[in-house]
């Protein structure tokens, strides 16, 4: 199963939404299975990878993350 296989089985399984659904990914496969299943993608990244520099929402890390800190630009998940 590659991630996008993955993704689809949970969304299936537990009859989510994509919409409904947020990916945690640091590589460029982890967005691609998102944007291929409609998921929301947040990169973790700290600036040194610059494939996932042009990502709407973005983490540096997961210490101290709060859901809220996925408020960027206005837009609300």
């Amino acid at each position: 199963m590659d991630k996008k296989d993955i993704i689809l089985d949970i969304l299936n399984r537990y009859k989510w939404n994509s919409r409904e659904v947020i990916f945690f990914g640091d590589t460029q496969t982890d967005l691609r299975a998102a944007e291929e299943t409609g998921v929301i993608f947040v990169a973790r990244t700290d600036g040194n990878y610059k494939a996932l520099e042009n990502c709407k929402y973005k983490i540096k890390d997961f210490q101290g993350f709060k859901i809220k800190d996925l408020y960027i630009r206005g837009d609300r998940i």
